[in-house]
């Protein structure tokens, strides 16, 4: 009786292949990450939305913040807010992926 679900990593075309072998449409399917296979389900219709979350800013940001605090004896925020984007079968074309 379940009709969504939200796949937390990186693997929600799984889920999505597997609503798909057995075309189950009345199931809404929120995941992770703008990969390629990801992104087929979604343009499909099987992923109603992905989540991305900027892995190379945030990596980056990191890194940043590490030099300021041992290098520059800089004080540093404890939480440290990243944004995400909601990605659909509406705007994905649009959706550049190398922020």
């Amino acid at each position: 009786n379940m009709h969504g679900g939200i796949c937390f990593n990186s693997k929600a075309f799984g889920v999505a292949e597997y609503l798909e072998k057995r075309n189950i449409k009345d199931f809404h399917l929120v995941g992770y990450d703008h990969l390629d296979r990801n992104t087929e389900m979604l343009r499909k219709g099987w992923i109603d939305f992905l989540i991305a979350q900027h892995p190379w800013k945030q990596g980056y940001g990191c890194i940043q913040i590490l030099t300021e605090y041992i290098v520059l004896k800089k004080q540093v925020k404890h939480q440290n807010y990243v944004p995400i984007e909601l990605i659909s079968a509406e705007n994905v074309d649009f959706y550049n992926r190398t922020y």
